[in-house]
């Protein structure tokens, strides 16, 4: 069994049980900061900087910015996580190195020791840890050698001794923006304006589409790709299959409108059970498990609208730049709405919500997500509406 098969609950687990004694013990051989601004400036601006990110496909999205910022500032750039969010790094061309771990029972102290001997020989001047709350990425920086050390504050005090610079992650400012406030202790100057997400790479050539459109002589397709699926970071963001049935009909009611189901292979059978009850076997398609990462991209460039729940595919979906509504309950729009001109966000406002945030470790009592049954599938279909009306160059086309 791989770690990426335990529970987010086991993982959290593992990282508290081995995590604090180990940041204990360093405690006492590392010098401590007297300010959480920081006792130590660089000398000139870094020439080399080391980032983290191991969990979450759409956190890494909205890590871009910052990535792309010291790309072009000069800066040699590292990133360090697991395999899925390092080939979206990859993709973006925002890294000069990509060191994995790979979270199997028999390859991860492998892998660990591997990279770990990289971020050595990388000699960087800062680290960057991204992870809001994990005690192991804070064990990353502080045993690469790295001398500044950048965190965010999140009411733990073992962990954030370890750092020598500290960033308060709020609200106030959206995540991509927490992100890069990293960077103002580098020397660098922080955009006025909110920072979009850089555009999408262009595709390779060889690159093979995982579902090619139709040709249809009497009417113009619209592609609608629904994502009803979030990780097992939290079973909360997900909306109940009876409203997605009634949506996807009330779709299905316009003749052009085919829709596409992605996932990943675990996934598989929720995705299969919604379709069952669409009977719609020739403009329905379940592509769970049968994409890579860059043909899922190009998937989601090439539709008309995408309709997710709080995820990875719902921040991709932003980064093409393509038409999306995000349901959000647990989580807040503030730190984690899709960061694109074209997006609409559908939320509840219940006053129990959000209620999954990161000053208490992502861990909420909720046994029961109104925060996401609230939303009818009304709410969302008028939020699609105007997405859907054929534009007067698709007409003329």
């Amino acid at each position: 069994m791989s770690l990426s098969d335990m529970s987010f609950i086991w993982m959290r687990r593992i990282d508290l049980w081995i995590g604090i004694p180990l940041l204990k013990l360093l405690s006492w051989f590392t010098p401590k900061a007297k300010s959480l601004y920081g006792d130590m400036r660089l000398p000139h601006h870094p020439r080399r900087v080391i980032c983290t990110k191991f969990i979450g496909l759409g956190s890494v999205v909205l890590s871009l910015p910052l990535l792309k910022t010291l790309k072009e500032s000069g800066v040699r750039v590292a990133f360090w996580s697991f395999p899925g969010q390092a080939d979206l790094v990859k993709i973006s061309g925002f890294a000069d190195e990509v060191w994995v771990i790979e979270p199997t029972l028999k390859r991860f102290l492998i892998t660990l020791w591997k990279s770990w001997r990289q971020s050595v020989r990388f000699k960087a001047d800062a680290f960057l840890d991204l992870e809001p709350t994990a005690n192991f990425t804070t064990l990353l920086a502080r045993l690469s050698g790295t001398q500044m050390r950048i965190g965010f504050i999140a009411a733990k005090p073992w962990r954030e001794q370890l750092y020598t610079h500290l960033v308060s992650l709020t609200p106030e400012h959206h995540m991509t923006e927490n992100n890069l406030r990293m960077a103002h202790y580098l020397g660098f100057e922080l955009p006025k304006k909110i920072s979009p997400l850089p555009p999408i790479p262009k595709f390779p050539s060889y690159l093979t589409h995982p579902l090619p459109r139709q040709k249809k002589s009497t009417h113009l397709s619209k592609r609608v790709v629904i994502n009803i699926n979030s990780s097992d970071l939290s079973w909360h963001r997900m909306w109940r299959e009876s409203h997605w049935v009634e949506l996807c009909k009330h779709l299905l009611e316009d003749p052009e409108i085919e829709l596409v189901f992605p996932g990943v292979k675990s996934e598989l059978p929720r995705v299969q059970s919604l379709m069952k009850k669409l009977n719609e076997p020739s403009r329905v398609f379940n592509l769970a498990g049968k994409s890579t990462l860059l043909q899922l991209l190009k998937l989601l460039q090439d539709s008309d609208l995408v309709i997710s729940v709080d995820s990875g595919i719902m921040h991709l979906a932003a980064w093409a730049e393509v038409p999306l509504v995000g349901l959000f309950g647990p989580e807040t729009p503030s730190l984690y709405a899709p960061r694109s001109a074209q997006s609409k966000v559908v939320w509840a406002k219940l006053p129990c919500s959000p209620c999954l945030s990161v000053a208490a470790d992502k861990i909420t009592r909720c046994k029961d997500n109104q925060c996401m049954q609230k939303i009818t599938p009304n709410q969302v279909l008028w939020a699609c509406e105007s997405y859907l009306k054929p534009s007067k160059e698709k007409i003329a086309a």
